[in-house]
């Protein structure tokens, strides 16, 4: 595969440079701190400790103080800190893009995209350390196939099929989701990195980032054709 972007690859002395000025606190914000607040850490802290508090970090529940993107969209109301936790995942990134809460799944039974005290479990076990450093190396890595100078984007060396699940996420970053829809448009972020020739790639539009993992309905949406995907590829 050949690069395309490399105008905008960084070279390895751009890369040491900007860890450099990363250690130094010598970046703009974000990227002055190592530690960083991602998706409400306090409140998800709490929330994973008791989630049905009637009071949140710095937030008064009681006084329906004003929320940051407006009231939920289903009407509902925030009465615990797990209900805010909720709030924030659904909004943080843009509507739906990092869970889709507050949205009913098609032909269930009145359940949304994601349960409550699955989102707080998940947003309970997020760090400080994330992601900021993730980020840094996610700029080097951008526009190589191969990066030269870090061993582990040695994807051309990458052979084996490939099934890559998508969602809002993906949609939302790359603001195109009829072109994920193929092998092709994903080729962007997955086959083109790589030296495979069996490639599918499979959106769940109105799936949210972390539905794909551990939505209501991703045992019958994401685990069972994954499950199919590798058994076809068995015989």
């Amino acid at each position: 595969m050949v690069d395309t972007n490399t105008g905008k690859q960084w070279s390895l002395a751009q890369f040491l440079g900007t860890i450099a000025a990363f250690k130094l606190g010598g970046l703009p914000s974000p990227y002055n701190v190592f530690l960083t607040e991602v998706g409400g850490y306090e409140q998800a802290q709490f929330a994973g400790a008791v989630p049905f508090a009637k009071t949140a970090v710095g937030y008064d529940l009681a006084a329906h103080a004003p929320l940051p993107y407006g009231p939920p969209p289903d009407g509902s109301a925030i009465e615990t800190v797990s209900d805010l936790v909720a709030y924030g995942l659904y909004y943080v990134w843009g509507p739906g893009v990092v869970t889709n809460y507050y949205t009913p799944y098609p032909g269930g039974a009145g359940e949304t995209y994601m349960d409550r005290e699955v989102a707080v479990g998940i947003a309970a076990n997020f760090t400080r350390y994330w992601p900021t450093v993730q980020n840094l190396e996610t700029g080097a890595l951008t526009n190589y196939a191969n990066n030269p100078y870090l061993d582990y984007d040695d994807t051309q060396q990458v052979h084996l099929p490939i099934l890559h699940f998508g969602s809002a996420f993906g949609c939302h970053i790359m603001k195109d989701c009829l072109n994920l829809q193929s092998p092709v448009g994903s080729g962007q972020s997955v086959a083109a990195r790589t030296a495979s020739t069996d490639v599918t790639s499979v959106i769940r539009v109105d799936y949210g980032h972390l539905d794909i993992f551990a939505g209501t309905h991703a045992l019958q949406d994401v685990n069972q054709p994954m499950l199919k995907w590798m058994n076809d590829r068995l015989k």
